[in-house]
C-alpha cells in the first residue's frame, strides 16, 4: 500500500501542546477552586480547523476566544486580549523547537458555558504572551489557550458530533468503574507527564511494535491525528531508509518544523488498532530521544471522550460516524503539486 500525494498540499497549521516548563507560578495550584452552578454545565464550542474554540470570560473581560487544549498545562493569555491582570513574575515555557519567555498573572475567575449556567475557576494561574502566530496561523483571533489547569477539578466529556464539552463535579459522575469492550469502549490509564507538579499534561500508553511501548500526549491542542518522534520511529523499524514517505509540516506557537507521513506498518493505541494508517513523523529539537507522540483531534473526534483528572482515566466511546482518516488514504486522480 502507498501513501497518495494530494493534487494540492497545504500546510495546515498543525498546533502542538504547549509544555510549560520550570515556574510554578505558571501552574495552578492547591488553592485555585472549580465551581459549577449546576451539577453538569455544557459549554458549546465552535470545531474550527480541528480545534476546539470556546467563548469564556477572564476577570472583568467578556467575549473572549480560547483553544480548549489539553496538551497545555496552564492558561495562555494573547497579549493583546486585553485582560487586565496584575503581573506576578516571568516564566519560560517549551514549545516544539525551543523555549519563551512570558509573563505570570493570576486571574480572579475564569467563566465558560451557556446561558443556563456557567463553570467558575478562581484563583487561576496564567502565563501572558504574544499569540498572534498562533492567529495568523488559525486565519482566526484567538485571546488565549485554555490548558487541562482551567478543567482539572471536572471531569470533562468532549462531544464531537454535538459540539459541546461537558462538564461534571467527581462527586456527580464516575468513570473509573466502566468495563470497556474494547470493540466500540475503551479505557486507559493516563501518566502525568510532570510527577512533581500539581497540574501536568497526561500521557497514554501505545505501542510502535509488539515489545517497543510508547507513551502518548492527550491533546486537544494538536488538529492532527498521531504524531510519532522519528528516533522512535526509527527504533521500533517503523520509519527506515526505503520507507515510502510523504512531506509535510506543522507550527507551534513560534516556529515552524519539518514532519513526514509514513503508512504505520504496526501501531496499537491501548486496545485499539491503528495499523495500516497514516502517522505524522515529526523532527522537533533535532530528534531528541525520549520524546513522546502527540494523538489529537482527528483521532479523538470519532469518539465521545471523558476525562477524569483526578482519577487518571480516559474513557472512549465510538461514535457512529465515518471515521475521518488522514487525506493521503484517501483515492485520488491528478498531477501532485507542492508548495513550500
Amino acid at each position: 500500500m502507498s501513501l497518495r500525494r494530494k493534487s494540492f498540499v497545504f500546510l495546515l497549521p498543525l498546533l502542538w501542546g504547549l509544555l510549560l516548563s520550570t515556574s510554578r507560578t505558571a501552574f495552578a495550584e492547591d488553592y485555585t477552586t472549580y465551581r459549577l452552578d449546576r451539577d453538569m454545565v455544557e459549554v458549546p464550542f465552535e470545531y474550527y480547523q480541528h480545534q476546539i474554540i470556546i467563548k469564556a470570560k477572564v476577570n472583568d473581560k467578556a467575549d473572549l476566544t480560547f483553544m480548549l487544549d489539553t496538551g497545555a498545562t496552564s492558561v495562555v493569555l494573547h497579549k493583546g486580549a486585553g485582560v487586565k491582570a496584575e503581573k506576578t513574575g516571568t516564566t519560560e515555557f517549551r514549545e516544539a523547537e525551543g523555549k519563551s519567555l512570558a509573563d505570570t498573572v493570576n486571574l480572579e475567575e475564569v467563566t465558560f458555558g451557556n446561558n443556563e449556567a456557567e463553570a467558575h475557576i478562581g484563583n487561576l494561574p496564567a502565563m501572558v504572551t504574544n499569540l498572534g502566530n498562533l492567529s495568523r496561523a488559525l486565519a482566526k483571533k484567538i485571546d488565549g489557550i485554555m490548558g487541562i489547569a482551567a478543567i482539572a477539578g471536572y471531569i470533562v466529556e468532549f462531544d464531537y458530533a454535538k459540539k459541546v464539552v461537558r462538564l461534571y463535579l467527581s462527586r456527580k459522575k464516575s468513570i473509573a468503574e466502566n468495563k470497556p469492550d474494547n470493540k466500540k469502549t475503551f479505557m486507559f490509564d493516563l501518566t502525568p507527564m510532570n510527577l512533581t507538579s500539581s497540574i501536568s499534561v497526561m500521557l497514554l500508553k501505545g505501542r510502535l511494535h509488539d515489545s517497543y511501548d510508547y507513551d502518548f500526549l492527550f491533546d486537544t491542542g494538536f488538529g492532527g491525528h498521531i504524531t510519532i518522534s522519528n528516533t522512535a520511529a526509527s527504533a521500533a523499524g517503523q520509519l527506515k531508509e526505503n520507507t515510502p514517505r510523504i512531506e509535510a509540516g506543522a507550527y507551534s506557537l513560534n516556529r515552524k518544523f519539518n514532519t513526514v507521513k509514513i503508512r504505520t506498518p504496526y501501531l496499537m493505541i491501548g486496545e485499539i488498532n491503528y495499523t495500516g494508517h497514516a502517522v505524522q513523523i515529526d523532527y522537533r529539537n533535532q530528534g531528541e530521544v525520549g520524546l513522546f507522540g502527540i494523538i489529537g483531534n482527528r483521532f479523538f473526534q470519532n469518539y465521545r471522550v471523558t476525562l477524569d483528572y483526578t482519577k487518571r482515566k480516559l474513557w472512549l466511546e465510538r461514535n457512529d460516524s465515518p471515521e475521518d482518516f488522514d487525506e493521503s488514504e484517501k483515492p485520488s486522480f491528478g498531477i501532485t503539486l507542492r508548495t513550500t
